[in-house]
């Protein structure tokens, strides 16, 4: 079964509303969730591993996480410095630990992927 902007509304309310998430951004990310995953490698979780990755894109963009890499380890206040945590280094997708999305796509990731290959 291919994943559907339907499905992606319904997977979580947040995602309902088309004027912050039009449909054709959402199709998008479906669209290009196959050229970041290999989504047969997934066989039986093919879906929730695309449904993840979408709702991980939506929630990264609509929160102004691109260029984050982690939990923040440093703050500062005068000429304004911050430092992130990269939890997921050896995976190699640092940006996966910034919403639950992506963190619970990394434990499927882990699933069907060995140790030490890179995120697809």
């Amino acid at each position: 079964m291919a994943v559907t902007i339907s499905d992606i509304r319904a997977f979580d309310r947040t995602f309902a509303d088309p004027v912050r998430y039009p449909d054709e951004l959402i199709q998008t990310y479906i669209n290009d969730c196959a050229v970041w995953l290999d989504l047969p490698r997934f066989r039986t979780s093919r879906d929730v591993a695309h449904r993840y990755w979408v709702c991980h894109q939506l929630t990264a963009q609509a929160d102004g996480a691109a260029g984050k890499s982690g939990a923040v380890t440093e703050q500062g206040v005068g000429d304004v410095k911050v430092a992130y945590a990269n939890s997921n280094a050896l995976f190699e997708a640092p940006d996966y630990s910034l919403t639950t999305y992506g963190t619970n796509l990394l434990r499927l990731i882990r699933r069907y992927v060995s140790l030490g290959k890179a995120v697809p």
